[in-house]
């Protein structure tokens, strides 16, 4: 078993799922620390999806946690603020086969999740899945300009 460090925000309409899993998570055996970025209660005047996206994307950035989990209205809004942070892939998942192949094949650090598309329950199990799937090694890198690929923006130029 691997303990994970999380990172979780949400803006004011996912505060209910956000704080339904922080809940959980508190003593979950694979989670050896949880970072709640807000907001901290539904009305928080300070709750914003951008800036809650934005900053656990950039603790998963800087390494200060191996995965982030985001959460608004229907998920969107913040998996597109946390994909503007360089070095950080997030996706929406709201189904098993997503969850798993959201590590196994997109290496996605950051989950997010609308609290108006799934309630806590099913959530909390998602996500539980998601803890248990092991992030797969990194592909190795490839030479610039080898593969199938090679010389194609060079064409497109002339």
């Amino acid at each position: 078993m691997v303990e994970l460090r999380i990172v979780i925000g949400s803006d004011a309409s996912g505060f209910p799922l956000k704080d339904a899993v922080t809940r959980h998570l508190q003593d979950h055996p694979d989670v050896s620390e949880l970072t709640d970025v807000g907001a901290f209660a539904q009305d928080d005047p300070e709750a914003d999806p951008v800036r809650a996206a934005i900053t656990v994307a950039k603790h998963v950035a800087a390494g200060d946690a191996d995965r982030g989990l985001v959460f608004c209205g229907n998920g969107l809004g913040v998996m597109i603020a946390a994909n503007s942070v360089d070095g950080v892939d997030a996706v929406i998942a709201h189904d098993l086969f997503s969850i798993r192949t959201s590590i196994t094949r997109n290496r996605a650090q950051v989950l997010s999740m609308g609290s108006e598309v799934i309630g806590s329950g099913p959530a909390v199990e998602l996500i539980d899945e998601w803890l248990r799937t092991p992030m797969p090694d990194p592909a190795p890198q490839k030479e610039v300009g080898a593969g199938a690929g090679a010389g194609v923006g060079a064409d497109a130029q002339q």
